[in-house]
């Protein structure tokens, strides 16, 4: 059993008889408040329901994380579709662009990723490529165009130079 404590008592003095004692404990504000108590069973019981609720809570806030982590994943999944989808849409684009101005398919699909991923000397690398094959396929017409000279037996050579140098 614990110890009463008589300094705790309001009125208390060393000097008391027991008789002074037994009165001062009978006046009803003479002892301190003391702080409620609770049985041990039932402060047991409160604790393991808390125990449990704080692994429920933990459980769920670990539920809550993975469908999380999910949701983030699979939101940058299709962050990166739709990147992909775009860069491949620009591409079609910039292709059908280049070989409606009259580019080789393999050249229009080098210059329509050049341009897609913002090489600009590549664009300009690939520019110059059609220029000097435009430019070769217009001399082969050209020269295709002209008609062919007759040919000669040789008698009139003298007459056709004469011609010339207003002879």
């Amino acid at each position: 059993m614990p110890k009463f404590d008589w300094t705790q008592v309001k009125g208390y003095r060393e000097d008391m008889t027991t008789e002074e004692k037994m009165a001062l404990l009978s006046q009803d504000d003479a002892l301190p408040e003391q702080a409620p108590t609770v049985s041990k069973a039932l402060f047991d019981r409160t604790s393991s329901e808390l125990a449990d609720a704080k692994k429920q809570l933990r459980a769920k806030q670990t539920d809550d994380e993975v469908k999380e982590a999910e949701r983030q994943k699979a939101q940058a999944e299709m962050e990166a579709e739709l990147a992909t989808l775009r860069r491949e849409k620009a591409l079609a684009g910039h292709k059908a662009s280049f070989l409606a101005l009259g580019y080789e398919e393999k050249l229009a699909a080098r210059a329509a990723e050049a341009i897609t991923d913002g090489k600009t000397e590549d664009v300009f690398a690939a520019i110059g490529e059609n220029l000097s094959a435009l430019k070769q396929t217009l001399d082969r017409a050209a020269l295709d165009g002209t008609p062919k000279p007759p040919a000669s037996d040789g008698a009139h050579e003298n007459d056709t130079l004469r011609g010339y140098m207003g002879l």
